[in-house]
Parts: structure tokens; C-alpha cells; sequence
């Protein structure tokens, strides 16, 4: 998590971030920079209430999107892109996390891309579609992801997807992937054969690709070292969500 200090100073950090970045990346290159990511998850860096904790970072992101449109005037290819978590979007107003509208409300411009860690989740054998991740056909037992007559995989994509339309702005994923635990805390991905998990990947990418606003920028990560990080035999899962993101024609990975 960012320094409590640089944050008291946005601008001087963000001046600081754009010569980092005029020293070390060749104008050709894209940079989607994110700062404090995930802010809405605990009280650390922003403390106080959360409409104190969205001033703080809304205020970053003005100062980062200042420099970083000054340095695309130069030749720069560097945008910024906030990051929340996707789970934000069922939050009621009110929420001690926050809403959507309050952490991308309309009226905030100063920002390129609207940036989301996303977790599409299934629903347990009880019916409930946000405490487990992996899609199950009960509480211990994990399937291939996507059924649309038993589970709403894609809800929380829809949403963010929606309201970035909203706001006029594209959006994007920083993780994207599963949730190895079921209801009890065990580990159940590994259940899962290289076949299905590619075809996890698949499904959700073929379901972004067919947004009327597909995402700008679509990453996968694993929470806890699966898949392409660590336990992909011959690098299949790699190769899959590679391969699957170039064949989509809209996305870059």
C-alpha cells in the first residue's frame, strides 16, 4: 500500500512518477499506471471515513492524470487506471466500502481508463453467489465455470461494464481469476483438470469480447499461485488465455 506521506502531496508524487517514467520507459511504450489499488478494502494509507478515503485517492488520480496528459502532448503513451475491486458494485449507498457512483461518480473526468480486480463469481449448492467463486455443483465439488441455467458468472461484469458506458469512459481488468476456496476454506481448484480451467479462461473471455464496450485492458491472475503462476504444466494455461485474448479481436492482454 502507498506511503501516507506522498499521498499528503499528490502532485509532487505524481511529478516524481512521470520522471520515473520519462527516464526508464521509451515514449512507444503503453503504461497503465494504477496507484493505490484495492483502496476500498481495509482503512490503512487512507484512514478516516470512506468519503475521506475517496477525496485521497480521487485526488491522486487528478494530479497523475494532469502529468500523464502533459507527457502524452510529448509522445508519452501513459494512462492512468484506478483500480477497485469488482464486489464493489453490489454495495448499497451508504456502504462503509463504497458504491460505483463514489468511487467513479460521473461528474470525476480526471482519470483514462475506469480499472476493476475481477473475481466472476458462481453459486453454491445453497444459492448463494458470493461466498464461493469456483462454480459448484455443490458445496465441495467444482465444474466447469459457465452454466447459464444454474450460475451468474458474469453479474458483477455486467455492472461495471454498464456503468463505465455511464460514464463515458473504457474500463478494464487488472486480475482476473478464480478463487481457489470453497465454503469450508478448502482447496479445490486443483480439482480441476488443464481442460477445464482453459475453458474457464475461454468463457470469460468470448463473454467480454461480446460486451457493446469491451474492455480496453483484459489480465488473468490466480489467487494463491495456480494456474500461470506456478502450477501450469507446459505453460497450457498461458498459452490458452494468450492465445484465446489475441483470437478476440477487441482485447489486449
Amino acid at each position: 500500500k502507498p506511503s501516507l506521506t506522498r499521498m499528503n502531496n499528490p502532485e509532487s508524487l505524481a511529478a516524481d512518477t512521470v520522471a520515473y517514467f520519462k527516464a526508464n520507459v521509451p515514449k512507444g511504450q503503453y503504461i497503465f499506471h494504477t496507484f493505490w489499488h484495492e483502496p476500498e478494502g481495509g482503512s490503512d494509507a487512507g484512514g478516516g471515513t470512506i468519503a475521506a478515503k475517496q477525496a485521497r485517492w480521487h485526488a491522486i488520480h487528478d494530479a497523475l492524470y494532469d502529468e500523464f496528459v502533459a507527457a502524452r502532448a510529448q509522445g508519452y503513451k501513459f494512462f492512468t487506471a484506478p483500480i477497485i475491486c469488482d464486489w464493489v458494485c453490489k454495495q448499497s449507498a451508504g456502504s462503509d466500502k463504497g458504491t460505483l457512483d463514489t468511487w467513479y461518480p460521473t461528474t470525476w473526468t480526471k482519470y483514462d481508463v475506469q480499472g476493476y480486480d475481477v473475481y466472476p463469481q458462481g453459486k453454491n449448492a445453497s444459492g448463494a453467489n458470493d461466498i464461493c467463486r469456483v462454480a459448484m455443483t455443490s458445496d465441495n465439488v467444482v465444474k466447469p465455470y459457465a452454466d447459464a441455467t444454474r450460475y451468474d458468472c458474469y453479474d458483477f461484469i455486467i455492472r461495471i461494464a454498464a456503468h463505465a458506458k455511464k460514464c463515458g469512459k473504457p474500463w478494464g481488468s487488472g486480475e482476473t481469476g478464480i478463487i481457489r476456496q470453497d465454503l469450508s476454506g478448502a482447496d479445490v481448484l486443483y480439482n480441476c483438470t488443464l481442460q477445464q480451467r482453459g475453458q474457464r479462461q475461454q468463457d470469460i473471455v468470448n463473454h467480454v469480447s461480446s460486451l457493446t464496450n469491451p474492455p480496453w485492458i483484459w489480465t488473468w491472475y490466480d489467487d494463491g499461485g495456480c494456474t500461470i503462476h506456478g502450477n501450469d504444466p507446459g505453460g497450457y494455461s498461458a498459452a490458452v488465455w494468450n492465445a484465446t485474448i489475441n483470437n478476440s479481436g477487441t482485447l489486449t492482454a
